[in-house]
C-alpha cells in the first residue's frame, strides 16, 4: 500500500430476509462458526426481533430483517467470508439472499492539512464554481470550506449480475490535525434477472471476494498517489 492506513475496515453486506434473533454468539459457537472462547467473551449491544448487534472477537455483526452485515477492522479480512459461507451454506441454506456488497474503507494521513487540502482541490477544484468558489477559498480554520464528499461509480454487466462499484472520498474526521483522507469503496452485485438461488449468490460472493478487495485497494491507491503530485 502506498500509504499505511491509520484506520481500515472491510465488510460484507447481504440483502434478503433474515431472522435477527437467530444470530447470536451462542448460536454461532454451537454450530462451530466461531470459537467458544470468542463467543463467551463477545460484546452484545442488542438481540431483538428487529435487530441483533454484537461483536465476537474482531468481527462485528449487525443483522436486521432485510440486511446482514459483518465487519472486521484488521486482517485477515477473509474471516468474515468464512463466517458467511459456513452459516448460510451449512446451516441456513434456504435463507433468501437477493444481493450482496463487499466494502472496503480506509482513513490515511497525508501529513499536513495543507497537503490534504491540495489533494482535495485536485479532486474538486473551486474554479468551476466561479464567485462562490472564491468565497469558499477564503474560509480557514473552523470556517474552512471545500469538498465534503465526492463519489464516482462504474457499472459492469457480468453473466448473471449487474456490478456497481462506487468510490467515495471525503476529508477524514477520524485522523487528527485535519491531515486525513477517507476513501470508501462499495462493490455491489445484484442479479440481472432475479431471483437467483442463495447458493448462486454465495458462489459469486466467494469467487469475487479477494479480487474485489484488490480492486478496491487499486482505486484507493489512485487517491493516495495524488500526494506525490501536489506542490505545497
Amino acid at each position: 500500500m502506498l500509504i499505511e492506513p491509520e484506520l481500515e475496515d472491510v465488510s460484507i453486506i447481504l440483502l434478503g430476509d433474515f431472522n435477527p434473533p437467530i444470530f447470536n454468539p451462542e448460536w454461532l459457537a454451537r454450530h462451530k462458526i466461531v470459537g467458544e472462547q470468542a463467543a463467551f467473551e463477545s460484546k452484545i449491544n442488542i438481540i431483538h426481533p428487529d435487530i441483533s448487534q454484537f461483536s465476537v472477537g474482531s468481527i462485528e455483526f449487525v443483522v436486521e430483517r432485510h440486511r446482514f452485515q459483518l465487519l472486521v477492522r484488521t486482517a485477515p479480512f477473509v474471516r468474515i467470508l468464512d463466517v458467511v459461507s459456513k452459516a448460510f451454506r451449512e446451516f441456513l441454506p434456504h435463507t433468501p439472499i437477493r444481493q450482496f456488497g463487499i466494502n472496503r474503507s480506509i482513513h490515511f494521513s497525508v501529513g499536513t492539512e495543507t497537503i490534504r487540502n491540495a489533494i482535495v482541490r485536485k479532486l474538486a477544484p473551486l474554479e468551476p464554481w466561479g464567485e462562490w468558489g472564491v468565497q469558499i477559498s477564503k474560509g480557514s480554520g473552523e470556517l474552512r470550506g471545500g469538498m465534503l464528499n465526492l463519489s464516482m461509480f462504474e457499472q459492469q454487466m457480468l453473466e448473471k449480475f449487474r456490478r456497481k462499484i462506487t468510490a467515495s472520498v471525503q476529508p477524514s474526521i477520524g485522523i487528527p490535525h485535519s491531515s486525513g483522507i477517507f476513501v470508501g469503496v462499495n462493490d455491489h452485485h445484484e442479479p440481472i434477472e432475479p431471483p437467483l438461488s442463495p447458493r448462486e449468490l454465495l458462489e459469486m460472493l466467494e469467487s469475487s471476494f479477494e479480487s474485489s478487495l484488490d480492486n478496491s485497494l487499486w482505486i484507493i491507491e489512485k487517491v493516495m498517489a495524488l500526494k506525490e503530485t501536489v506542490n505545497v
